[in-house]
């Protein structure tokens, strides 16, 4: 009884183990069903090949019986039988697992960051040049599957309470989501000027008593502490044609110093 005891201790220690190794692979690669039934067709395929029974097959594998059979019909093997079973199979690793496709493809997005924010830093558009845009790959958000984020990258201090100078922000329109931002969440802000140059800026957006917008700066700086009202008066060069063009779903920055501290002289 006890030797029983211990071989279902050390059966159960090796799923375990082995469904641990699989979780980041079976629900962040192979959660589709066809992927799975893909693989599970192949791990049939080369045992029968090499004429060899689940259980024969499993000794090789350095596994158990029952183990075979579940990936046969349909579950993920865990990291290093996958490995062995491709060098069994003579493919490559990523052919054999997952069919030649990008293993990163299901939890990575490559977004465009296409223009910066900066309070007081007037432009014609606020979108870069082409060929100074550059991609960030980030994971998907499951929030909002069907609409496109764009990046801006935050200059100066005007929200630096929040993002400092080089935070990345991903944005969504607030008129293809249909709908308004809530208290709390920051917007990109387009204000056009009577000279038709924009100010593209990041502000936190809240309700006042009365139920008014205003957009917030949450910064360090003196330059950046008034808070402006929506919709804009009529009146006056600073709040001419003022909107909300995006909300911030993301943001991303480097922590720590700037750049590398100098190595350690270890003498």
């Amino acid at each position: 009884m006890e030797r029983m005891t211990r071989k279902y201790m050390r059966m159960r220690i090796r799923r375990q183990e082995e469904n641990a190794s699989a979780h980041l692979i079976s629900y962040a690669v192979l959660h589709r069903p066809d992927d799975m039934a893909d693989l599970a067709r192949k791990i049939r395929a080369l045992r029968r090949q090499r004429g060899l029974t689940q259980k024969e097959f499993a000794d090789q594998l350095g596994t158990d019986q029952s183990s075979v059979s579940r990936w046969e019909s349909g579950s993920m093997p865990g990291f290093e039988h996958l490995v062995a079973l491709a060098q069994m199979a003579g493919e490559e690793f990523n052919d054999f697992a997952f069919g030649g496709q990008d293993v990163y493809s299901h939890y990575r997005e490559d977004v465009p960051v296409i223009g910066a924010v900066q309070a007081g830093q007037w432009v014609e558009s606020i979108e870069w040049p082409a060929d100074e845009r550059f991609m960030i790959s980030v994971p998907p958000d499951p929030r909002y599957p069907s609409l496109k984020r764009q990046g801006f990258l935050v200059r100066g201090t005007s929200m630096n309470r929040v993002f400092p100078e080089g935070t990345i922000l991903l944005c969504i329109s607030s008129i293809l989501a249909q709908r308004d931002p809530s208290p709390g969440e920051y917007v990109v802000v387009q204000k056009r000027g009577r000279d038709g140059l924009i100010e593209v800026t990041v502000k936190e957006f809240q309700l006042d008593d009365l139920g008014a917008p205003w957009l917030w700066p949450r910064s360090t700086d003196p330059a950046h502490q008034q808070p402006v009202q929506l919709p804009a008066p009529a009146e006056g060069d600073e709040n001419d044609d003022i909107h909300i063009g995006g909300i911030v779903v993301a943001s991303y920055r480097l922590e720590g110093p700037r750049s590398p501290p100098p190595p350690k002289n270890h003498r």
